[in-house]
């Protein structure tokens, strides 16, 4: 059976895909019903009138909309197919990222295009609707999803051009006598096909519409499996319900998450491999990790020998005297408080062989509190390089040419007199004599302290020659403009009857860089997308820390609210209102409280703030300011007013044995009774100085 046009109207606009006409001039001449409900449209009348305001001025990448949507219109024309990424813009202004698939058609003696826009977030919800033009059927077989249409019965009565495309197939006759070959006999989950693919239609025919939460797997008339994104749903022709069945190949999307999988393992792989030994301390100066490097250096078999027997790593006493335990919590403790510091240590194997090395110590903020990565750096070789420029300054210059950092030599005239290889490599520059005459050229005219950069650099040389030695860092530039970090260290070293000052340059742009995408990593995996506060996990991390390291005397009290009828948001006036309201509640309770507290969406319109050091009246206190401030004025979403408020339920704890499950429970059972007794209050369990504070009563808004 081959279905008419009534019945390809029915299969596109139940469609998940929004899709669209365009003639040769850029107009839009119709559009499916998932079009309207993406951007929030009632009739197609209004997509025609306004499809020009539904994308913002400019796309991300700088084109104008307008200009760069008629190069993709004109190459589909050209071409027959274009396909491209697009940001879509709501009438109420939210920007909607989509894939867009143009295909260009015959219809009559006339071209057009057809364009189907895939939201990038998600597939939209799918449902049915009454579109009789005879355009729907060009877009339904140019749809970039494989669309299948049976009767309740099971029996497959027709499907778009996309099915035959992703199985290999030449006609619809030709799917429809073969697709018993395009279903394997079980599914990776160990489930007959047959068997599952009945029960979701009947599924499907109750509940109106079924999404399989796992990939579903079909074959290719040439054997090769195809993961897809199943989704059913019932429709109605001519007063008779059937089912539309669309299929979204998966490979492409798994390829991706591969990708991914591999990036994660490649960049694990880069720290292990990194030249430079790097350990990670926590808050209490207990060493937590280490990359591969660090074991290589010190000559041990694993990591965790590292870790074990970190303490055997250090001589008893440092070369000024200290003793190397006592020393070590002082250089964390100190790059904590600071964020940075760096300092010469000496180190040892396990067979006390002397290790002299630089330690730079940074500190990285992570979700459950900063950590310091002490990163160090063998000094031997420099050590001996500078001990060999003492003993003949003949060699400078082969030291110069052979060791892997930047050199060069200045002269008491504070002239640059001399480099190495490396330098013109760092820079990109053609030889030395260029680096030697351009060389402030190499350096922004100021540098990030804000001083003058020739000034800054007379003064570090004059340090250098005055105090035998000085190590600073350094924001040099390439020739066109790229910025260069730098640790610049000036040693001074004896020449003939005077002196000179030789430099070190070491390029640090790779260790900021490190930095800086384990700083980003971090702030993802601790943020509630939408809200922008903290998440659940974060939230359990810091709590449960801040109850472990509660101080004798000290308390810690806990906040938990959620939006009173907030069902009715959802279903009043859409989820999208829904989203909206939580974003700006999280706003404006931000404004309420101080840096230190936590703010954390504990789930669905769930949040929870703790207030570190604070008591049960402080808690009140808090918890009432934030009921005032949310209650205080209506939101406004699309020009309607929509009156929000919130329950509060508040405990408070000064035992640092208590679980966190308890203290928890408690705040959410006061919540609870919060709601029992009307909503928009603030309620406590607890008792403070002989005063029953089991309700913190707030007068209920007029009606």
């Amino acid at each position: 059976m081959i279905l008419d046009d009534d019945s390809i109207s029915l299969m596109l606009n139940a469609a998940p895909v929004c899709g669209s006409v365009w003639d040769r001039v850029g107009h839009s001449v119709d559009c499916n019903s998932s079009a309207l409900r993406l951007f929030g449209l009632s009739t197609k009348q209004a997509w025609l009138d306004h499809h020009a305001e539904l994308s913002p001025p400019q796309q991300p990448g700088g084109e104008v909309s307008a200009t760069l949507w008629l190069t993709h219109l004109h190459k589909a024309f050209a071409e027959g197919r274009a396909e491209f990424n697009w940001s879509h813009r709501q009438i109420n202004g939210r920007i909607i990222p989509t894939s867009i698939t143009l295909t260009r058609v015959s219809h009559g003696a006339a071209q057009y295009v057809v364009a189907f826009a895939v939201e990038q977030l998600g597939a939209q919800d799918i449902e049915a609707g009454p579109n009789s033009s005879s355009r729907a059927h060009l877009m339904l077989d140019n749809a970039p999803m494989a669309c299948t249409f049976w009767n309740l019965k099971g029996q497959l009565l027709d499907c778009n051009d996309e099915a035959l495309r992703l199985f290999g197939l030449k006609s619809k006759h030709e799917f429809m006598a073969r697709y018993p070959e395009l279903v394997p006999e079980f599914q990776p989950d160990g489930g007959r096909s047959e068997g599952m693919i009945q029960a979701f239609m009947a599924e499907a025919q109750v509940s109106g519409r079924l999404r399989f939460p796992r990939p579903w797997v079909r074959l290719t008339t040439a054997g090769e499996s195809v993961p897809c994104e199943l989704t059913i749903a019932l429709v109605a022709e001519h007063g008779e319900q059937m089912l539309v069945a669309f299929l979204r190949d998966l490979r492409e999307e798994q390829r991706l998450q591969a990708e991914k999988r591999e990036a994660d393992e490649r960049m694990q792989l880069m720290l292990d491999t990194c030249p430079l030994g790097c350990s990670l301390w926590d808050e209490e100066h207990g060493l937590v990790d280490c990359n591969q490097e660090a074991v290589r250096f010190f000559g041990l078999r694993s990591k965790q020998e590292f870790l074990s027997r970190f303490a055997e790593l250090s001589p008893e006493r440092q070369p000024n005297g200290e003793r190397s335990d006592e020393r070590i919590p002082r250089n964390t403790q100190q790059a904590l408080r600071e964020g940075y510091l760096r300092i010469e240590w000496m180190h040892c194997t396990l067979d006390g062989r002397l290790l002299p090395v630089e330690v730079t110590f940074v500190r990285v903020q992570r979700a459950r509190g900063p950590v310091i990565a002490a990163y160090i750096r063998d000094l031997r070789e420099i050590n001996e390089v500078l001990r060999r420029i003492h003993e003949a300054n003949e060699y400078t210059q082969l030291m110069l040419d052979a060791t892997p950092l930047c050199c060069n030599l200045w002269d008491e005239a504070r002239n640059n007199i001399a480099c190495n290889q490396e330098a013109v490599k760092l820079f990109d520059l053609k030889d030395k004599q260029e680096y030697l005459e351009r060389f402030f050229e190499l350096s922004p005219e100021y540098q990030p302290s804000g001083g003058l950069t020739q000034e800054l650099a007379q003064e570090h040389i004059s340090t250098a020659f005055s105090e035998g030695y000085t190590r600073f860092e350094w924001m040099h530039q390439k020739l066109n403009g790229d910025p260069v970090p730098a640790e610049v260290t000036l040693v001074r070293v004896a020449r003939g009857d005077g002196f000179i000052v030789a430099g070190y340059t070491r390029d640090l742009r790779e260790l900021k860089q490190n930095i800086a995408s384990l700083k980003r990593l971090e702030s993802l995996a601790y943020t509630d997308r939408m809200t922008k506060t903290a998440n659940r996990h974060y939230f359990t991390e810091r709590a449960t820390a801040a109850l472990k390291d509660m101080e004798p005397g000290g308390c810690v009290s806990l906040l938990i609210f959620d939006i009173d009828h907030f069902k009715r948001v959802n279903d009043t006036y859409g989820h999208t209102a829904g989203d909206a309201i939580l974003r700006g509640v999280a706003d404006r309770v931000h404004v309420t409280l101080r840096g230190d507290d936590l703010f954390a969406r504990y789930g669905g319109e769930e949040f929870v703030i703790l207030l570190s050091r604070s008591r049960l009246t402080t808690a009140l206190s808090v918890a009432e300011r934030v009921r005032k401030i949310i209650a205080r004025e209506p939101f406004d979403y699309q020009g309607q007013t929509i009156p929000i408020t919130v329950s509060i339920g508040v405990a408070s704890c000064s035992e640092p044995t208590v679980a966190l499950t308890d203290f928890i429970n408690e705040a959410d059972t006061a919540l609870y009774e919060a709601k029992h007794r009307g909503r928009n209050r603030v309620e406590s369990l607890q008792a403070l100085d002989g005063l029953s504070l089991a309700s913190a009563r707030a007068p209920e808004p007029p009606a």
